[in-house]
């Protein structure tokens, strides 16, 4: 599923633990327009930024983008 915003929309990743032990291998998730998607793996052609929080997830990455490639399949997103 390709997904193409006009401008660039704000979007972060973490490590996602419980889905980890759930699904018994390690899983990403990335938050775009309120949606989270479960990842096996992530492909990113942006610039990235880290921050850290007193709350879980402890230590996001953070980025902007136009251009979401998602792969149900295969478990992964291209973003450029």
């Amino acid at each position: 599923m390709d997904v193409k915003f006009d401008k660039k929309r704000s979007f972060y990743f973490h490590f996602n633990k419980p889905e980890t032990i759930r699904q018994g291998s390690p899983k990403i998730s990335v938050h775009i327009d309120n949606t989270c998607y479960i990842l096996d793996k992530l492909i990113i052609e942006v610039e990235t930024t880290s921050k850290f929080s007193k709350r879980q997830p402890r230590f996001v990455m953070k980025g902007k983008a136009k251009n979401f490639n998602y792969n149900q399949k295969k478990g992964e997103m291209h973003i450029s």
